[in-house]
This record gives C-alpha cells, sequence and structure tokens, in this order.
C-alpha cells in the first residue's frame, strides 16, 4: 500500500509539473527595467506568447497584442543572428520603439536629414526619391522611438547573437500579419523575392524592401552613414503600457492555446 500510494504521489506530482506552462527560452520575466537612464515598469506577459521564425536563425516572440492592450500597442521580444535584423521597411500607422536588455550592439538605421512622414502609396525610390539614411548603435539598456511614416531598419553588429532586444509597436495592428510572410517562407524553404517580399507585407501596412530601392543602395547594412539622434519617449510608452494593462485581466482567460495560422511552434 505505501509503494502504491508513493506511486500515486509521484504520479500526481509529474502530471502538475506537466502543466506548467513553458515560456520561450528568450522569455523576458515581466519587471521594471532601466533604458537610456528612466525607469520603464514592464507589462505583464501572456503566458502563451506566439512565435514566429524569420529566417532560419531569427525569431520574434509577441508577448502582447492589440486584443489585450486595449489596442494600444504590439510588443515583440527579437533573437537576431549576427549581421542579422530587418531589410529597410515603413509603418505606414505605426509608431515603434527599440529596447535592449543586457546585450547592446544594433545599429538602428534612420532618415539621416528630417523628412514628412510618409503615407500609404509613398515608396522611396518607386514614386519618389531613395532616402539617405544615418544610423545610431544602442548599448545595453538602451531606448530608441522612431515615428511613423519612415524608413528605417536595423542590425545586429554584436559579434553574437542576440536575445532579449524588444519592439514595441503601436497599435501593431498589422505586425502579426507581416511576420506571418516571413515565418510562411522559411516553412517553404524559400525566401521571397523583392517585389512579393514588398507586396505582401505592404498589405499589412507595413512594406519591406529587400532590394534596398528605398534607400538606394543594395548593400545597405555596411554603410552606416552619419550619426543620427532620435528621442526615447518612454514616457509616452509607459502610458501605453499603463493603460493596456487594465485589458489584460479581461483578455488573459482567452489567451492560453491562441495559435496564429503560419505561427512557429517553441
Amino acid at each position: 500500500m505505501q509503494h502504491s500510494a508513493k506511486g500515486a504521489f509521484v504520479a500526481v506530482l509529474a502530471a502538475l509539473v506537466a502543466a506548467i506552462p513553458v515560456l520561450a527560452a528568450d522569455s523576458p520575466k515581466p519587471r521594471s527595467q532601466v533604458f537610456s537612464g528612466e525607469t520603464l515598469r514592464m507589462p505583464r506577459f501572456l503566458k502563451h506568447p506566439l512565435i514566429f521564425q524569420l529566417s532560419p536563425t531569427d525569431r520574434v516572440t509577441i508577448y502582447r497584442t492589440p486584443q489585450d492592450t486595449c489596442g494600444l500597442y504590439t510588443w515583440g521580444v527579437f533573437t537576431v543572428s549576427n549581421g542579422g535584423g530587418p531589410v529597410p521597411h515603413i509603418h505606414y500607422a505605426d509608431k515603434e520603439w527599440f529596447l535592449t536588455e543586457n546585450q547592446g550592439g544594433i545599429r538602428v538605421f534612420l532618415p539621416k536629414d528630417p523628412l514628412p512622414s510618409l503615407v500609404p502609396g509613398q515608396v522611396p525610390g518607386l514614386n519618389g526619391p531613395s532616402q539617405a539614411m544615418g544610423s545610431t548603435l544602442l548599448p545595453s539598456h538602451a531606448a530608441l522611438f522612431s515615428r511613423q511614416g519612415i524608413v528605417h531598419y536595423y542590425t545586429n553588429e554584436s559579434g553574437e547573437r542576440l536575445s532579449g532586444f524588444h519592439n514595441v509597436w503601436a497599435p501593431g495592428y498589422g505586425m502579426i500579419g507581416v511576420f506571418q510572410v516571413f515565418d510562411q517562407a522559411v516553412k517553404r524553404g524559400q525566401p521571397l523575392d523583392p517585389q512579393e517580399l514588398m507586396a505582401q507585407t505592404g498589405l499589412w501596412g507595413t512594406p519591406h524592401d529587400s532590394a534596398g530601392v528605398m534607400v538606394g543602395t543594395s548593400d545597405y547594412r555596411k554603410n552606416p552613414g552619419p550619426g543620427v539622434t532620435a528621442p526615447t519617449n518612454l514616457k509616452q510608452l509607459q502610458a501605453l503600457i499603463d493603460k493596456g494593462e487594465s485589458c489584460f485581466a479581461e483578455r488573459q482567460p482567452e489567451t492560453p492555446g491562441v495559435s496564429v495560422p503560419g505561427s512557429a511552434q517553441p
């Protein structure tokens, strides 16, 4: 009987351990963090995030979506290989924040000159002049803000695989659709050609340009251009986080088991 009772206890304990949600290896713990000298109260993260493979080596984990932030923002955490990062692109409707944790070495490219925001239908290099880019190299625990309607991109120059790189889009309604485009291409084992990529990501309001037409060169990662500066606007991000938390409790019961067609599994 003692052996039977012990065996039953072990089985129950094993079942409880198996039921504990397991997050991706690069899952950050919600907490206050300091970015560019300012403390940011981090949001709570979904226990069952969405994961998309962006290339054979890079991925993004989506920890908050417009559905659980009162429609205010989308929060993703990237794992980026050395030399990796997105191609030049435009968010016609999204503001964006870049936040580094313990690892620095992300070079963010932004227009070198002040330019008016682009609107849907305007694509530099196609129906307007290409944009000359500058850049800034983010150290660890840094923040940078990118306004909507400008060409931008980044690359990992740290010399190692980088994890814990946060991107926040406000509101970011189309970002899951954009990441599905890349995820499905990885699954097929065949990257999209530049025209297909721009067309498919453009459907979600964020055209991506792997040919470098927007910036006037296909070698867009190698020339850092002049140094540029940009604000952090962390107070604005904090306000979005705080407002969005009121919808987290309402949406959280619906999130376990959520899946998006084409999303990669942990």
